[in-house]
Order: C-alpha cells, then structure tokens, then sequence
C-alpha cells in the first residue's frame, strides 16, 4: 500500500484500515472508466489517479478527495 507521505493524517492508510485499494492501471482510457463506474455506484469518497494505477477508498478517518500522483 501507499502511506501518505507529506500528511498531516500521519500513518493513517484506508489501506491499513482495509477501506482502500490499488487498481493496477496503465491505459488513460481503463482508468477513466473506472473513475466513472465507481461514480455510477457510489464509491466515489477516496479516489487517486497515479500513472500506473487508480486508488479507490471509503474512509470515515480520511476527507473525501480527488488527488493525482506517481506510483511507487
């Protein structure tokens, strides 16, 4: 999983917390679809963009964002 680096959340995760999942991700077009179908059926609270892969999450220690990154 991915700590957040740089948080003011410390080492909370929804990783951690079994709220949160990587999706291994290369192609613009996949992620964007997933973006949307997430959306559809209202898993939209946690969602990051990264160039390999897409982060979806629910937390209720976490604020709902949109966020975009590198993987690691």
């Amino acid at each position: 999983y991915h700590k957040l680096m740089d948080s003011t959340h410390g080492d909370i995760s929804d990783h951690t917390e079994g709220e949160g999942v990587d999706i291994d991700c290369n192609d613009g077009l996949q992620k964007k679809k997933i973006f949307i179908v997430c959306q559809r059926i209202g898993f939209n609270y946690r969602m990051g963009l990264y160039d390999r892969h897409v982060h979806i999450g629910m937390s209720n220690k976490l604020p709902e964002c949109y966020w975009s990154g590198k993987s690691k």
